[in-house]
């Protein structure tokens, strides 16, 4: 807060007293502060791994002392002759403020190739504004005392990262009483005797099941007799011993992602569920022999599993409104007199195609565009697409326009008063919307991914070929025709 000019009164008060001035992330502390302040000093470390200045009109900004290049190391640019002493730069003498872009060739001269690639990345506002630091490991730069703590704590290694997907997990397609049930497991928070064990004496910790060995995670859920019976059962002659598997992160994400020769005709989801179904089967068949010692009858649950994905796949199936809704999976016609203009990026290894495609009421195509550039995110790809999308819409200078994208982060920041976008998107927005200011009647559509087969094509045409091109109705690629094609018909 100290770092980032925030202007409250306790602030004021702390720049006041303690003489906090610009250069306070780089500065030595000092020798007279007191206990607090020398606390708060303490606090410098973590900050710089990921403080980062997010350039307005780049006047308040030292080239070669404050952090301002998010790809880098430091955040800071390293210069093409570094041995010899760099002369005072600020940013602002990098941009050309006419055009409101880089001044290339000398960004070129100055720095190394890898960082001048990274600073021409960067997106610079087409209406200045005052430089603010942000907090870059939080997707909307606001800084939190959370990611602060997940800092600090992977630094001194008390941290430890999970491979799982947690988002994919409050996804899946299942009551939310399973999905409790996986997390637990994912986190090793079932009460397993191995488990409980830990936390209180417990004279036999075999398994309930088999009363063979150890009853750890790893053992009931895929290793015990039992579990392998209903595992080949139930999911396809599965056999858990022929994965590797020695914790229950990696038997959680065996559901989140199932290996490739599991039932390929059906979908991913229902997969998943099945796998979710056995595990959950598994857990109640051992407390059913804690609680009531009552005989496994192996062929019962079967018909369990088999039941319950029954009546929860038809449950999804049903209220899928895309089961409903058969026009929202195909693109649409805009209104008389609109232009619908689809927009669709492809990334790969920092390079990026952004790709057009214009229509008009009766499905026509005006022109498809694509171009490459070097981006360092897809997001960001995404986000240019839409910025050149309208300048072509104005530069062609129609009056009524519908864009549309399958990108929903990108969609969600053009069309929210109050939503904070992705902090390394935030300049592109801005100047795409005021480009469309312009244009008297717009809007900002999202679409699934099958509504945008012709701009995804054309992306991947342009990022393939590592070419710009511009198509009309009468010189289409085969597979843009085709796919232009099935969209109006």
């Amino acid at each position: 807060m100290i770092a980032s000019k925030r202007d409250s009164l306790c602030m004021q008060i702390l720049r006041a007293k303690y003489k906090v001035k610009h250069d306070w992330l780089r500065s030595d502390p000092l020798k007279s502060a007191s206990p607090i302040w020398r606390a708060i000093e303490n606090a410098k470390k973590i900050i710089v791994k990921g403080a980062c200045y997010l350039i307005g009109d780049g006047t308040s900004i030292d080239v070669w002392q404050d952090p301002w290049v998010p790809w880098v190391h430091t955040f800071i640019p390293k210069p093409r002759d570094e041995p010899s002493p760099q002369p005072p730069l600020k940013v602002s003498q990098l941009i050309n403020s006419d055009c409101h872009c880089w001044k290339a060739q000398l960004v070129h001269e100055i720095f190394d190739p890898p960082f001048a690639q990274a600073i021409l990345s960067i997106s610079i506002p087409s209406r200045p504004t005052a430089d603010k630091l942000c907090w870059i490991l939080d997707p909307k730069g606001k800084f939190s005392v959370k990611s602060a703590c997940q800092v600090s704590n992977s630094q001194d290694g008390t941290q430890t990262v999970s491979s799982i997907n947690w988002k994919k997990l409050w996804s899946l397609k299942a009551p939310e009483r399973i999905k409790m049930f996986l997390w637990r497991l994912g986190v090793n928070a079932l009460p397993t005797r191995e488990n409980l064990s830990k936390r209180m004496e417990i004279n036999d910790t075999s398994c309930l099941l088999c009363k063979n060995v150890v009853e750890t995670p790893c053992h009931l859920f895929l290793h015990c007799p039992i579990a392998r019976a209903l595992w080949f059962s139930v999911c396809w002659g599965f056999k858990p011993e022929e994965i590797s598997a020695s914790s229950t992160e990696d038997i959680l994400n065996l559901v989140l992602n199932p290996p490739s020769p599991f039932s390929p005709a059906m979908e991913q989801w229902k997969i998943s569920l099945t796998l979710a179904l056995t595990l959950e089967e598994i857990w109640r068949l051992r407390n059913t022999k804690l609680h009531s010692n009552a005989p496994i009858i192996l062929l019962d649950s079967i018909k369990m599993v088999q039941r319950r994905f029954l009546e929860i796949t038809n449950v999804y199936t049903n209220s899928d409104p895309s089961s409903l809704c058969q026009q929202a999976i195909h693109w649409t016609l805009p209104p008389p007199g609109w232009i619908k203009v689809n927009v669709d990026a492809a990334f790969s290894n920092s390079r990026s195609a952004l790709a057009v495609v214009a229509r008009d009421y009766n499905g026509n195509i005006c022109n498809i565009w694509a171009r490459t550039l070097t981006q360092p995110s897809s997001l960001q790809a995404e986000a240019e697409a839409f910025l050149w999308a309208a300048q072509i819409a104005k530069r062609e200078r129609w009056r009524q326009v519908i864009f549309e994208s399958d990108s929903k982060i990108c969609i969600d920041a053009l069309t929210s008063t109050i939503a904070v976008s992705h902090w390394s998107i935030q300049a592109t927005i801005k100047n795409c919307l005021s480009v469309t200011e312009s244009i008297a009647e717009c809007s900002f559509v999202w679409i699934k991914r099958s509504c945008n087969s012709a701009a995804h094509e054309a992306a991947r045409l342009a990022l393939n070929s590592k070419f710009s091109f511009v198509f009309n109705k009468d010189n289409l690629p085969l597979t843009l025709a085709a796919i232009c094609k099935e969209d109006i018909h």
